[in-house]
């Protein structure tokens, strides 16, 4: 928790740094589960679920306004924890590695979807 945001950090061991992708890519790597570095490559692995049948430990993935010209590009992916919360790194509300609810407006409102890629 708290290890600060950097776009486009080198791997964490050489930047201390995290950016949404390497952190997930890092915390699945620890559990001998192999993503690629980019939120959009990550959106490509798994098996989709919908946000009912949501488990912890599902990949969440978000669009972020204007930066993309796509609103359906993925710009964002969080690890799903349960009780409506995500654990992501962001720079914003916080700066770094931290915890959002999911049914907050930003999150609700630029969630594309979800997917399961441990079982």
């Amino acid at each position: 928790m708290g290890v600060k945001y950097q776009v486009g950090a080198a791997p964490y061991p050489v930047s201390g740094r995290f950016d949404c992708s390497s952190f997930t890519q890092y915390v699945f790597g620890k559990y001998g589960i192999s993503l690629p570095r980019l939120a959009r490559q990550q959106a490509q692995r798994g098996t989709a679920v919908s946000r009912k049948s949501l488990r912890k430990g599902d990949l969440l993935f978000y669009y972020a306004p204007g930066a993309f010209k796509s609103n359906r590009a993925v710009a964002h992916v969080g690890i799903y924890m349960g009780g409506g919360r995500m654990l992501h790194s962001s720079p914003q509300p916080k700066d770094g590695v931290q915890v959002s609810d999911i049914n907050a407006p930003y999150w609700k409102k630029t969630f594309l979807f979800a997917k399961r890629v441990a079982y």
